[in-house]
């Protein structure tokens, strides 16, 4: 008696964390979903997976044990295993609903691996409890008021077809084969197939496809024209040897870069216009001083600008920052496999590659320093492959402290990692004088879910919203470790000899505007791509730098830094007008971004630039400013945008091109088109390796010509020339993305021998 309580508040409670999900998903999914008759249909078809799990569990742990008590033991574990898998499931994807607006998606879990996943969750451990703990209270509130009545229908003539196991199994195969009949001839709309899916019954094919999966061979030759012609396009514009964007009066020896984590433009240094961006309000009148005063003194006295990272995966960030290639947009961190192959050599490699000392030695020394623990998705072998001579992380803690509490998700708080490197920077120096460094440290302290740093006493109320408050508030801790890292460099009398470079991963969404994108999780949006970037040297002219540059720029900027500070001056107080122009020429030409200290060519037009949101494989996004194209890589759609009119990305252009359009029109937009009908917009990404000549002669045309709608005297743009770009420039995002796999070798990729074509080979061959 006591056991099919037991087994009948478990039931109940899985129904009732079925409706807890499913009304969750309509919220969070109901503002993108289209509502037609067909939608209707597609309420009630999302139920279905629902009630045959309902169905599984209600045979397993309550009809067999009535029907055939004596063989119930086996089915009775099997079922409540099954229902504690329903209820951690369900109550996860509830957590990651309200947390990101998304279901889980099964591949990513897989590739992520479970160990990885759940140290995501692991922040929001007591939510989670919450939500499991009101589940079975429910669940045991509605057995106690309705399982009189399950008794009597399982004992009517309603259930006499089900006395028989065959009849049980065969009711349930019959749903399953309705249902996936229904789900592969009348498929939903796109904004319908997550909300529609079972978390639950979804794993099974997701695991199955995963690792069963199995690719055809495709080969594709790569002619050399046609390579020249897309990196053109890729490749940041030449710049100037003879035009220094600035000066440097002293030369510098050691490179110190900081990279900091989930930090946007508008918070560092803080903009007033953050708590209307994300619609809260200030409790005080809040200033930059008020949020990181030591960065603010910092920032006055530097070359700064704001940059657009690459990636918003803080890993395919770090390549970007660290190697300046472009990471693959494949979700998570194929790029550190052992299959596959950077393209360029990491900053640490190219240090010691370019100030040798002999043919076997060099002057550098590099170390990666981070208080997180590096086990999360291959960030170990990826450090690894970039070839610092020492790395120390989290656990390098442990082992030379002992156990450390975690703050936030990764591990310890910052300023654990702090004695190791400065013990790192003095051993070194200690062995030789002339050794010079490249100190890199990660600083995860502004992760979420923004957990102050246990020696950190005042916590202070700026925002009215709790999230963006605590993240100000992780922002000034951040703010003593910076001051910190500067006092000990001073104490050491490396400041003044140190190009000092700070820069964010990638920056973080607090639902900007209204929309329900929450941190950086599949956010194409400007909010999660625009970080601080800020180089700093007493010996380095402040200057606010006006362009588009990203995190890739990086590396050629201070091998920019390091060469001009070789050898003597020639009768100039500017040591950026001594650069070995040969050995710089030679970097530029290897990778893809462009130095800071440098003018670009007069007559060279805005760059074209990549960008992959966190996972990696969501939306691909390229920016030719202020136009930005965002493929959505899910529901294969473009959208375009202009961010010189519509900073908030409110305005799909795209959307003005459908047929069926019958609004309105912004009035800086000129209406000078006829809706063309030869152009697609879906089913245009995939493996190639040529662009039409018809493509071709828009990517000229838009590339000589783009200037002129960002002129101050043009009041409006041309719709056609916008739709025109966008056209031109998804055809050049798809064929980017392979170029990059090639590069990479990804997939089993091999290179033709033929002096004049590469050879692409993906899995299978």
């Amino acid at each position: 008696m006591v056991y099919s309580r037991i087994e009948g508040c478990i039931v109940y409670s899985c129904f009732m964390a079925l409706v807890q999900n499913r009304l969750t998903v309509f919220y969070v999914y109901g503002a993108h979903m289209s509502w037609s008759p067909a939608a209707f249909l597609w309420i009630w078809l999302a139920v279905i997976p629902d009630v045959l799990v309902l169905l599984i569990l209600f045979i397993l742990l309550i009809y067999i044990p009535w029907k055939w008590p004596d063989s119930n033991r086996y089915y009775i574990l099997f079922g409540l295993i099954f229902a504690s898998f329903v209820l951690i499931i369900l109550s996860s994807n509830i957590l990651l609903l309200i947390r990101t607006g998304y279901t889980i998606n099964w591949k990513v879990v897989l590739a992520l691996k479970v160990k990885s996943t759940a140290i995501l969750y692991w922040p929001e451990i007591f939510k989670f409890i919450l939500i499991l703990f009101s589940q079975l209270f429910l669940g045991f509130v509605l057995w106690r008021i309705g399982h009189s009545y399950v008794r009597k229908t399982i004992n009517s003539h309603y259930f006499r077809p089900l006395h028989t196991r065959y009849a049980v199994v065969s009711i349930i195969f019959g749903l399953l084969v309705i249902y996936s009949t229904i789900v592969v001839y009348f498929p939903p709309v796109h904004s319908w197939k997550e909300p529609s899916l079972n978390v639950v019954l979804s794993l099974f094919p997701a695991t199955f496809k995963y690792y069963g999966k199995s690719e055809d061979a495709v080969q594709n030759y790569w002619e050399k024209n046609e390579t020249d012609f897309i990196e053109q396009f890729i490749r940041a514009p030449k710049i100037q040897m003879s035009q220094p964007t600035t000066i440097l009066s002293k030369p510098v020896k050691h490179i110190f870069l900081i990279i900091l984590e989930s930090i946007r433009a508008d918070v560092l240094p803080f903009n007033s216009n953050f708590s209307k961006t994300i619609g809260t309000k200030s409790r005080t009148n809040v200033t930059a001083d008020d949020v990181s005063p030591f960065f603010n003194s910092l920032w006055n006295g530097s070359v700064r600008t704001t940059a657009t990272t690459i990636a918003t995966y803080t890993l395919k960030s770090l390549i970007g920052t660290l190697c300046g290639i472009y990471p693959l947009n494949v979700d998570f961190l194929e790029e550190a496999s052992s299959k596959n192959k950077f393209y360029k050599i990491c900053l640490p490699e190219l240090l010691r590659q370019t100030f040798r000392t002999s043919k076997t030695s060099s002057s550098f020394r590099s170390a990666f320093f981070t208080s997180a623990r590096d086990d999360f998705d291959r960030q170990r072998e990826l450090i690894r492959r970039m070839k610092f001579d020492n790395v120390y992380s989290g656990f390098e803690v442990i082992n030379r402290t002992g156990p450390v509490p975690d703050v936030g998700m990764f591990g310890p708080a910052d300023s654990t990692i702090l004695p190791l490197l400065w013990d790192w920077i003095d051993n070194n120096l200690d062995e030789n004088k002339e050794n010079k460094l490249m100190t890199s440290l990660l600083l995860t302290g502004t992760h979420e879910p923004f957990v102050m740093p246990p020696k950190e006493r005042i916590y202070r109320n700026y925002l009215e919203d709790t999230r963006a408050n605590k993240y100000l508030n992780t922002i000034r801790a951040t703010d003593t470790i910076l001051k910190t890292i500067i006092d000990g460099l001073k104490s050491r009398d490396l400041y003044n000899e140190t190009l000092i470079v700070i820069v964010s991963d990638h920056g973080y969404a607090f639902r900007d505007w209204g929309r329900k994108s929450l941190a950086a999780w599949r956010v194409p949006f400007e909010c999660a791509f625009l970080v601080p970037l800020m180089l700093h040297n007493p010996n380095l002219k402040a200057k606010q730098l006006d362009g588009q540059y990203t995190n890739m720029d990086i590396l050629p900027t201070i091998m920019d830094a390091l060469l001009s500070s070789q050898g003597t001056l020639n009768g100039s107080v500017n040591r950026l007008l001594n650069v070995q122009q040969d050995k710089l020429n030679s970097i530029l030409s290897q990778y893809e971004g462009t130095s800071l200290l440098r003018l670009p060519n007069a007559h060279k037009n805005q760059r074209y630039t990549f960008h992959l949101d966190n996972p990696g494989n969501s939306h691909v996004i390229v920016k030719q400013y202020p136009r930005k194209l965002v493929y959505d890589v899910h529901y294969d759609e473009a959208h375009l945008f202009h961010l010189g009119y519509d900073p908030r990305e409110s305005i799909d252009i795209i959307s003005f091109d459908r047929r069926d359009y019958k609004g309105t029109y912004p009035d800086w937009i000129q209406v000078d088109h006829i809706r063309n009908s030869s152009r697609v917009w879906s089913k245009r990404f995939g493996q190639k390796n040529k662009i039409s000549d018809y493509h071709k002669k828009l990517l000229r045309k838009n590339f000589s010509e783009q200037i002129s709608v960002i002129k101050p005297n043009i009041n409006r743009i041309s719709l056609k020339e916008m739709l025109d770009w966008a056209d031109a420039t998804l055809e050049l995002a798809s064929i980017w993305t392979t170029l990059v796999k090639v590069r990479y070798l990804y997939g089993n990729i091999t290179i033709a021998p033929s002096k004049y074509n590469f050879q692409l080979k993906t899995k299978g061959t």
